[in-house]
C-alpha cells in the first residue's frame, strides 16, 4: 500500500516534488499542493488542495495553451491574502476582548 509520494527528480517540471496514485505533490508559490491536471488538445484543467490551508482550487481551461499552474499561483495569492487579513481581524478581535 502507498503511504507515501515517489520523488521526481524530473528538471522539466522542477515545481512537483512527489508522485503518487493519480496525484501529484506540487510546490506553488511556496505552498505544498496535491492534485492533478491534465489535457487534450484545446482543454486543460487542474485542481490543487492544500492541506496546511485545506482549500481546493479548480482550474479548467478551453485552450491548450493556458498556464493552469500559474493561474492556480495568482488564484492562491489572492486567497492566501484573504486568509491573512482574515486571521489578523480574528486575532485582533480576540486581543481587545482580553484587554
Amino acid at each position: 500500500m502507498m503511504t507515501d509520494f515517489n520523488t521526481v527528480n524530473d528538471p522539466n517540471i522542477p515545481k512537483n516534488t512527489g508522485y503518487g496514485l493519480g496525484v501529484s505533490r506540487w510546490d506553488i508559490g511556496n505552498q505544498e499542493l496535491w492534485g492533478h491536471s491534465g489535457f487534450i488538445p484545446g482543454f486543460k484543467s487542474i485542481t490543487m488542495y492544500s492541506p496546511k490551508h485545506q482549500y481546493v482550487i479548480t482550474v479548467l481551461a478551453n485552450q491548450s495553451n493556458v498556464n493552469t499552474h500559474k493561474v492556480v499561483e495568482e488564484l492562491q495569492n489572492v486567497l492566501l491574502k484573504k486568509l491573512d487579513k482574515k486571521i489578523e481581524r480574528s486575532n485582533n478581535t480576540t486581543n481587545n476582548n482580553e484587554e
